[in-house]
Formats: structure tokens, C-alpha cells, sequence
């Protein structure tokens, strides 16, 4: 255990949550600042947790926010990650701790991110004019168990009977930026829609670790968020929220290389071969031409279609194609949702059409 704990591991995907949190804790900074002054106004009730703690006062507000804005931007960057984060995790304590009203619980994840990000190397991959360097796995592993915790403590409190009633979430669906429809607000849906969330946490909190059902969390998780920023009202603070933790999918994925198994006497299967390495951000992709991957799948297959092997599975025409897309930046979010049956069978139809009408040589999938 302790040897598998301090391997190596790709830091490519640690890289992206680096510069995904580093984002959102800027975007935070800019809804911080209006609250935080609020707080500075001297007719502002305060509820400090310390009598010694210096009080929040207009000077005070204005450079910790320029300089909470400051660093998250440079730790996204990647430029000196381990001090610009340290700096970022400095801010975020510092307001947690200026006053009682400056708390939200986003913030005091952000705030353990960001720390776990720092003793993970986070700057170790896909900074700024530097070359990529491995990360070691325990760090990284506690993000992932973070993961697992918020989903798995929000849908155990939700298992009372106000929120399964449907109560809670009828009272916060009014005056987002989109509107819950009229025909849908019975007492049926909100019910529903309160068991459902509870069981879509709690498979998000057990499954992203499971390789096979990886693909359903996935989008499980997009379902799960995008309603909540569109429909909730606090839209600045739950998106923030929502690209904290979908910041961290990709620290699940297999680091097992994905073989693209293609025709390179093709010239559009080089076109779009050509387009999936452009959008290969974590350098999952391994393509592979026909030529080289006769051990793996006979070069006449290939011809009729583009293969991928990964954790050995082997899929071919469009499921292959969703296969990639699950690996590429940013589509990995939304791509299993061409798994769905209606979806995956036009794809497939799209997929034929697009061999076909091929400028190469070969043939086109089997009927």
C-alpha cells in the first residue's frame, strides 16, 4: 500500500484541476469583494470568531481581494504554483476566518483544494513554459477521497423527510437565470427530483472509482450541477462550486494509454486523427496505423473501420470514436452521453455515412 501511494503518476490531469480551481478561485474573489465590503461597512452587524482578529475594514478587504485574485490567476497559470497557491490558500483562510458571515461551504472546500492541489505539485503538469514532470499519487488520491466525501455527506443529510418531501428544492427553483416551468412544479416532480438527487450522489460519491460505470458518473455528475446553476439563484457561487468538483473528474481516469488503431493510408482518417491529438490535453491518445497494430487487429478490419483498445476493451466505429472524445479536453465531461441508445445509434448511422463518402481508398463499416 505504501508503495503504491508514493508511485508516480501522470500530472497532466492534476495540471487541468490546477488550472480549473485556480480559475474558479478568481471568479470567487470577484463575487467575494462585494460581500466582504459589506462586511467593512462600519452599520454591518459583525460576528467575528476571534475578539484579536483584525476587524474588516475597507483597506484591509481591498488588498485581500487583489491579491486572492492575483494569485489564483498565477496558480492556474502555473507560474511558481507551490508559492502562488500557498498564497491563494492563505487568502481563503484569512477571509474563513475574518468573520462568521464570510463563511460558504464552497469556500471552505475551495480552501482544502487548494491546500491539496500544493502538496500535490500541481504546478507539475501543463505549466507555463515548463515541461511536464510525474506527480506522486497519495495527494492526489486524497482529492479524489474529497470527491467521494461531499457527495457522499450531501446525500446522507439529505435523507430526512423535508428534503425527500420535495419541500427544499420547490423553495429554491424561483429566479435563477432560467425559469422551472410552471407545468412541472406539482408535488410528483419535486419528489422525484429530491430522490434522484440523493441517488445520483451517492452514485457519484461510490461509482467515479468504478472503471466500468466511470462513463454514467460522468454524466450523472453534468446532470447533476447543470441544473443547479441554471435553476438556483447564487449563480456565481454554484457554478464555482460546480467547476470545483467537476474540476477533479479527470484525476479518475484510467492513466492507461488509449490505442487509436487507424488507417494511415487514409487521408481523412489522418484529418480527423490530426484533430483528436489537438484536443489531447492529458496525452491519453496512442495512435496507432494499421500497419503497426496488426497484433492487436487485423489490417482489413481497420480499413473498415477505426478501433481503440483501452483497459482492454476493444471498440470500433462510433462507440471507438465516443471512447476518444471520453478522453479529449472538453469534451471528457459530455461525451458519455453519446452512449445513450438514440444517440449512439444516430451516431453510428453518422459514422457509416462519414466512411463512405471518403476520399481514400477503403472500404466503409459493415452494414
Amino acid at each position: 500500500m505504501s508503495d503504491w501511494l508514493t508511485a508516480t503518476i501522470p500530472s497532466r490531469p492534476l495540471g487541468l484541476a490546477r488550472i480549473l480551481i485556480g480559475a474558479a478561485a478568481a471568479i470567487r474573489a470577484a463575487i467575494a469583494w462585494p460581500v466582504l465590503m459589506k462586511l467593512a461597512d462600519e452599520g454591518t452587524l459583525k460576528a467575528p470568531y476571534f475578539d484579536w482578529y483584525p476587524e474588516p475594514v475597507a483597506p484591509l478587504v481591498v488588498v485581500l481581494v487583489v491579491v486572492w485574485f492575483l494569485s489564483a490567476v498565477l496558480f492556474a497559470l502555473g507560474v511558481r504554483a507551490t508559492w502562488s497557491g500557498l498564497v491563494l490558500f492563505g487568502c481563503l483562510v484569512f477571509t474563513l476566518a475574518l468573520d462568521q458571515q464570510a463563511y460558504a461551504n464552497h469556500l471552505y472546500l475551495m480552501t482544502w483544494l487548494v491546500l491539496l492541489l500544493v502538496l500535490a505539485d500541481a504546478g507539475a503538469g501543463l505549466g507555463l513554459r515548463r515541461p511536464d514532470r510525474p506527480a506522486v499519487r497519495w495527494p492526489v488520491f486524497l482529492l479524489k477521497c474529497q470527491v467521494s466525501i461531499v457527495y457522499g455527506f450531501a446525500a446522507l443529510t439529505k435523507l430526512n423527510e423535508e428534503f425527500l418531501s420535495g419541500q427544499v428544492i420547490s423553495g429554491f427553483v424561483h429566479g435563477g437565470l432560467v425559469d422551472f416551468p410552471d407545468l412541472f412544479r406539482t408535488e410528483a416532480v419535486f419528489v422525484a427530483l429530491s430522490v434522484g438527487t440523493v441517488f445520483v450522489e451517492l452514485f457519484l460519491a461510490a461509482f467515479l472509482w468504478v472503471r466500468r460505470f466511470r462513463p454514467a458518473a460522468f454524466a450523472f455528475g453534468v446532470l447533476l450541477h447543470t441544473p443547479i446553476v441554471l435553476l438556483i439563484p447564487a449563480t456565481g457561487e454554484l457554478l464555482v462550486f460546480a467547476v470545483e468538483l467537476l474540476a477533479l473528474y479527470p484525476l479518475f481516469l484510467s492513466t492507461e494509454k488509449v490505442k487509436v488503431i487507424w488507417d494511415d493510408d487514409c487521408g481523412s482518417c489522418r484529418d480527423w486523427i490530426t484533430r483528436f491529438k489537438r484536443f489531447d490535453v492529458l496525452q491519453l491518445l496512442d495512435p496507432i496505423g494499421k500497419s503497426e497494430g496488426t497484433e492487436i487487429v487485423d489490417p482489413t478490419e481497420v480499413e473498415r473501420s477505426l478501433h481503440v483498445v483501452h483497459d482492454r476493451v476493444l471498440t470500433r466505429g462510433f462507440a471507438a470514436i465516443i471512447r476518444i472524445l471520453e478522453h479529449l479536453v472538453p469534451t471528457l465531461w459530455v461525451a458519455p452521453f453519446l452512449r445513450l441508445p438514440g444517440v449512439s445509434r444516430l451516431g453510428e448511422l453518422w459514422y457509416r455515412w462519414q466512411a463512405r463518402r471518403r476520399s481514400c481508398r477503403v472500404g466503409y463499416p459493415d452494414s
